[in-house]
């Protein structure tokens, strides 16, 4: 006996297949006849029962098929066995059972058998057997709803067929949440699992169901069920230490007419009719009962019509920013319009839907209206709301909510943030798991997940505990009683989410009280009928219309978001204040916040912004140098402010940012003084009417060759702050800010003689001077510098105040020199004699000149063919874009731009140039710029110029010629040397959203992002390139010492968990190409590979795929069934499926059409076998959008009906097939 036992040499070469062992899941073979000896196992099997030999799982098993069953299970799984083996000619068996391991644990299988009789050694099973917590529910593991279905109609059908008569049974325990308030959640489990054991030991496995919370359903045959029954409550009794609760029981006979979703309503239906009474008991289901189920079963019966006839139309709600009034979100809601009843409310079909498990439809059909709206809104160039949709727990059971939206999102191109989904409170206490794996991956897709209906549940807190929701919705109940109590539950409420970091949405508003207070605590949102009912989108936007109410951008509901995060409810005077064009705006004060500006001078009838709208004086100044200390230090900072012996602590902290706005948190604390440092105070007013007269006061001592930080206005200017080597700062800030004319009078003013002689010559004790500086964009304003002699006991020791001297200039007539050249002749000389290709621009970047070497370079008549135009007009640019931004940069910043590389096109040839620009400045104001290029081909010799022009200016790897001149060289060594190299393409696709929602420069600030992600996890001997937008390539010759492909790999999974840059949430979407020289003949075809593989990459799976590999796709791989992977081609709507390509077959689909797996692989299906079924197709596109689909249909490749399961795979657009035959499959 070898290892994995199995001794009968004689035969083993016809049982396992080459490669077995190597399998990832279970597979194992037992004799069929008594004793059922078990002849091998693989790896996969031993693991599972964590043993490291065969002989170690045959001592556990005692070397038999009933060792490897738990025991309770044993006799209702071999019962189904030969149930399923005696009805199926076909000889396959499909159950579930528990297993125990080698270490005591009970796992949960799925049985998939093939009954065999083999002439040399008898009957025996082959078994495949996988984990099956897929179908099962997660705390009690029987099965789940949508499995349940499944083996319901299956057996009950085989059953009737036979002769025989089940029943439905529904099985309810009362009091559940009661139970769990008053003994916790752990004891509630562990009632549930203890009735799911008694289930399991009456009806076995595969009879019995958990659909949720504490309802339960099994069928069995009719005979003897009412002893069973009272077997099953006096049992049920005496759980838990008779801590138990009432079971409320309802059955039904079987129907094959009716569906299973019917039969379970049905008994359900049947065990509510008990009301009531707090006794156990159980009720048949009769004609009284089927007369009120009608409407019920009528819409379990229609929601396929309703959804395919359009009588389910989509709503949708209005969701208002509190802070603004803009609309910031829609709610899509479902209105079913019946030609039988007229309205059905939500109210009646939506609760029936999901107690039968046929929510996951309406789910579904929601989610692509709405992704069909977005995607109309968005192709119309028109702004986009985003909308919710809502998901029930119970679609989980059934299909895969998260796969489905990704997969319409993608397919009509809809953004991730213009839809975000909601999950209702009541639906998360129980199979936490589920959920909580969703909401990541809703996250990891860039979608926000909302509780809907916060509050309505026993278990809130707990919720918002064990679940990362990014907003709740209160429940509209609260609003409805409104009262002392149910406004303090709300402002706690907000309160604790705030501090969880968690938004708040209140539903239900109707009244400008509700909406009024709901602003006072911090409500960011409010929907309700006081801003619109729900109605059909066309009425939604046309009310929108009428109101004139403002549709919230993208950077807008960013910069509200982050705003959302603060927690206003505070004791203390606080606002929150909008600073936009050196405009202040009050969006929100509190009462004690309007007090504290009571006291400083300001009516309440007075309008509130103008405290801080006061820039005529020096206060007004204040408040604008302190918002630019707050932005530049990103902490709170802080001014004293007096009036009539009122002193306030003023503190400005920056909590939101845009293009355009800034939103700060202010405080405004008042400061009391001991009435014993009176004295002290009074020096200190001396001090503060200094302070307040000026922007900016230090001190400064030249014999510690040091100042001191008195009070400043400056960004990173701290007060107390002490900087050293006072010479090296004033020569620098002569060279960075004052003007050149100013520069002399500057350097005579600031050196330590320098100071002792004017002061000497004011014989005052201080003196006052005039310069220009420059300001941040560019211009120069004036500054007054006040010196004063600090103590004539202190010598060198100065205070230096500073402040803005309006237009006051000192004037100076400047003695003529006959000796210097006029500069009007200079600049004629240069422009017309040199070969520099000078230009100058007005402030609208319009053409005003150009030098004689400029205009004979681009080949120009007169000057008349380019003044007055842009170059934009001109069109002469690959990127007008980088020219644009530099030029903007000079004329409204001032800054220099030198060296800065792109392309021009002259006379139908691309030249590589660099350009410098200079700004043009007229009485401190800029009105325009001067600039040269140089065509680095033709003019320049520089290392470092050459150089530049293949370098990416924004990213500072190389540009896309960089990376050309590297691929063309890599490429001829591969040719002539042999030596192979990888090239690879990664495309970061969020870039364009992030530019068209923040702008440019945040755009590029992320492609450095990107870049910095690339060059810190990529082997410094690749080459990294930019190729355009946020296209980047990576090149490198192939080494054993590292793998490029891997360092390639790493770098894109963390490209992918980019989610903010600079504060603002972003969503990445990433795509790669690899390939090597070696897989293409030559250096076009190496291009167009990696761009093919670029386009047709799955970025949920991040491997590699080598030239001509099959793909491997999860357990399914070797399974003794006939198993198909194929990826399905859709039309141009993306609507239906259209053809399929075959991408994996096991060897028993191979055996079964008569084709080998090189025949199939990549060939389409249609092709092949044109003469198939339509429902072939739509198994398939359903499947291909994250359904399960169960059914029959005529598969031509196998020339005959069968059933077959088809699921999503992990591969983005492939679906696999399962395959069971049999005779009676046949029609």
């Amino acid at each position: 006996m070898d290892c994995y036992g199995f001794n009968k040499n004689n035969i083993e070469n016809n049982i396992i297949l080459r490669g077995l062992d190597k399998m990832p899941v279970g597979f194992f073979i037992y004799r069929a006849h008594a004793g059922e000896e078990i002849l091998y196992a693989n790896t996969a099997v031993l693991k599972l029962f964590e043993c490291d030999t065969f002989n170690e799982f045959l001592e556990i098993t005692g070397g038999s098929f009933k060792g490897v069953v738990y025991p309770d299970d044993y006799e209702n799984v071999e019962k189904d066995i030969n149930r399923q083996i005696g009805n199926n000619p076909g000889n396959f068996d499909h159950i579930n059972f528990r297993i125990r391991t080698k270490g005591g644990k009970v796992e949960y299988i799925e049985d998939y058998g093939y009954y065999v009789n083999e002439p040399d050694i008898g009957p025996i099973f082959y078994v495949f057997i996988i984990m099956a917590y897929a179908h099962l529910d997660s705390l009690t593991h029987l099965p789940n709803r949508g499995y349940f279905f499944e083996l319901a109609e299956e057996k009950q059908s085989n059953i009737y067929k036979d002769g025989g008569q089940t029943v439905m049974i529904s099985f309810n325990l009362i009091g559940m949440k009661g139970y769990n308030g008053r003994y916790g959640y752990a004891e509630g489990d562990k009632l549930l699992i203890g009735f799911s054991n008694i289930l399991r030991k009456k009806f076995g496995n595969g009879c019995c169901a958990r659909f949720g919370e504490n309802h339960f359903f099994a069928f069995s045959e009719e005979s003897n069920i009412e002893n069973k029954l009272d077997s099953i409550i006096n049992e049920f009794k005496t759980i838990n230490d008779g801590r138990s609760l009432p079971l409320r029981i309802g059955l039904v006979k079987y129907d094959p007419e009716l569906s299973i979703t019917t039969l379970c309503y049905r008994a359900q239906l049947a065990g509510e009719s008990k009301g009531e009474v707090y006794a156990s008991g159980y009720v048949w289901f009769d004609l009284k009962l089927a007369e009120k189920s009608k409407k019920v079963e009528y819409i379990i019966s229609n929601i396929d019509k309703a959804i395919s006839e359009g009588w389910i139309k989509i709503y949708t709600q209005p969701v208002m920013r509190a802070l603004t009034g803009e609309l910031c979100n829609c709610e899509a809601l479902a209105r079913w319009i019946d030609p039988v009843y007229g309205m059905i409310s939500p109210g009646e079909f939506i609760p029936v839907l999901e107690a039968n498990g046929l929510s996951y439809k309406l789910d579904i059909y929601v989610i692509r209206r709405v992704v069909e709206l977005q995607q109309n809104r968005s192709s119309r160039g028109e702004l986009v709301i985003p909308i919710s949709v809502n998901i029930s727990r119970a679609d989980f059971d059934v299909c895969d909510p998260v796969e489905i939206l990704i997969s319409e999102m993608d397919s009509h191109d809809v953004r991730r943030n213009y839809i975000c989904v909601e999950i209702t409170e009541t639906s998360l206490i129980n199979d936490n798991d589920v959920v909580k794996m969703a909401i990541e991956r809703f996250h990891d897709e860039g979608i926000e997940v909302w509780m809907d209906d916060f509050g309505s549940g026993y278990s809130s807190l707990n919720i918002l505990k064990e679940f990362d929701f990014d907003e709740i919705k209160i429940d509209m109940i609260f609003l409805r009683n409104f009262n002392e109590k149910s406004k303090k539950i709300i402002r706690d409420t907000v309160h604790m989410a705030k501090n969880l970091g968690i938004h708040v949405l209140a539903e239900g508003v109707e009244t400008q009280e509700q909406l009024d207070f709901l602003k006072s605590v911090g409500c960011e949102k409010i929907q309700g009928y006081y801003f619109g009912k729900p109605q059909s989108i066309a009425d939604t936007v046309r009310t929108i219309r009428e109101q004139n109410i403002q549709i919230e951008s993208r950077e807008t509901a960013e910069f509200y978001k982050l705003t959302g995060c603060v927690d206003i409810i505070s004791d203390t005077p606080l606002a929150l204040v909008l600073y936009s064009e050196d405009d202040f705006n009050i969006v929100y004060n509190n009462l004690k916040f309007e007090d504290a500006l009571v006291k400083l001078g300001y009516s309440k009838e007075s309008t509130m912004n103008d405290f801080l709208n006061n820039s005529k004086n020096i206060v007004g100044r204040k408040f604008l140098n302190l918002v630019k200390k707050a932005v530049a230090s990103r902490e709170a900072e802080h001014m004293a402010l007096n009036y009539e012996g009122n002193y306030f602590d003023v503190s400005f902290k920056l909590i939101a940012q845009s293009r355009q706005d800034t939103m700060f948190f202010v405080n405004l604390d008042k400061i009391y003084y001991d009435s014993e440092k009176e004295l002290a105070e009074r020096k200190l007013q001396v001090f503060r009417a200094l302070a307040e007269a000026f922007d900016s006061i230090y001190l400064v001592d030249y014999v510690n060759d040091c100042r001191t930080i008195v009070s400043s206005s400056i960004p990173l200017e701290n007060e107390n702050d002490v900087f050293y080597g006072l010479q090296q700062f004033y020569d620098n800030y002569k060279i960075r800010r004052l003007h050149v004319e100013d520069h002399e009078r500057w350097y005579a003013s600031v050196t330590r003689e320098g100071i002792k002689q004017r002061l000497l010559n004011a014989k005052r004790g201080y003196f006052s001077d005039v310069y220009r500086v420059k300001n941040d964009d560019g211009s120069y304003m004036s500054i007054e510098v006040l010196v004063i002699a600090y103590s004539k006991y202190e010598n060198e020791k100065y205070i230096v105040c500073i402040r803005a001297a309006g237009n006051k200039m000192i004037e100076r007539d400047a003695e003529k020199d006959e000796t210097k050249i006029s500069k009007s002749v200079l600049w004629e000389s240069f422009v017309n004699e040199s070969n520099l290709k000078i230009f100058w621009k007005d402030k609208n970047r319009r053409f005003v000149g150009g030098s004689r070497s400029f205009i004979e370079y681009y080949d120009f008549k007169t000057e008349k063919d380019f003044v007055g135009k842009t170059d934009e007009e001109l069109g002469w640019h690959i990127d007008d874009s980088q020219f644009k931004n530099d030029e903007l940069s000079v004329i409204e910043k001032g800054n220099l731009i030198i060296n800065s590389p792109g392309q021009n096109i002259v006379d139908g040839v691309i030249h590589y140039i660099t350009a410098n620009k200079f700004p043009i400045y007229e009485n401190g104001d800029i009105i325009g710029l001067v600039g040269y290029a140089i065509d680095v081909d033709k003019d320049i010799e520089d290392d470092r110029i050459l150089r530049n022009s293949v370098i990416d200016p924004i990213t500072g790897m190389m540009n896309n010629r960089g990376m050309q001149d590297a691929l063309a060289l890599l490429d001829d060594n591969y040719r002539t040397n042999c030596e192979d190299y990888v090239y690879a393409l990664i495309r970061i696709d969020g870039y364009r959203d992030i530019k068209a929602d923040y702008g440019d420069e945040l755009a590029k600030e992320f492609m450095r992002k990107c870049a910095e992600i690339l060059r810190q996890n990529i082997d410094e001997r690749a080459t990294l390139s930019r190729l355009y937008a946020c296209e980047f390539a990576v090149i490198g010759k192939c080494s054993k010492d590292y793998l490029l492909e891997d360092n390639i790999l790493n770098a894109v999974r963390l490209l992918k968990n980019v989610k903010e840059i600079e504060g603002r949430s972003c969503i990445t979407h990433v795509k790669y190409g690899i390939t090597h020289g070696s897989n293409s003949d030559s250096i076009s075809e190496v291009v167009s590979d990696v761009r093919e593989k670029l386009q047709n990459c799955n970025e949920h799976e991040l491997g590699l795929l080598k030239k001509n590999e099959r793909m491997m796709i999860d357990l399914f791989a070797d399974i003794p069934m006939p198993y198909v992977v194929m990826h399905v081609i859709l039309d141009e709507t993306g609507n239906k499926a259209v053809d399929m390509v075959y991408k994996f077959v096991n060897r028993k689909y191979c055996e079964l059409i008569n084709y080998s797996e090189e025949e199939l692989i990549n060939s389409n299906y249609l092709e092949k076998f044109p003469y198939t079924t339509p429902e072939i197709l739509e198994f398939a596109y359903r499947a291909s959008k994250g359904e399960y689909v169960h059914g029959n249909a005529y598969d031509a490749a196998i020339g005959r009906y069968a059933r077959c399961v088809v699921a999503p795979t992990s591969e983005s657009g492939c679906v696999a097939w399962l395959l069971y035959l049999s005779d009676s499959d046949i029609k």
